[in-house]
């Protein structure tokens, strides 16, 4: 199982809030170290989505 982790942010072109994958991760751990280190560094809500979470979303 592949996860990933999700932010959101603005994009000044579409005038709207945007998801993108900010990285990929083949654990668990190590998606949840990223995630809390992107969401302390940016102050954002980044969220862990597995891969079949992802693609049936």
């Amino acid at each position: 199982m592949k996860y990933f982790v999700v932010a959101t942010h603005w994009d000044e072109e579409r005038k709207a809030q945007v998801k993108y994958i900010a990285g990929a991760f083949n654990d668990f751990p190590n998606a949840s170290i990223f995630k809390n280190a992107y969401n302390e560094h940016y102050k954002a809500d980044a969220v862990i989505v597995d891969d079949f979470t992802l693609i049936n979303h």
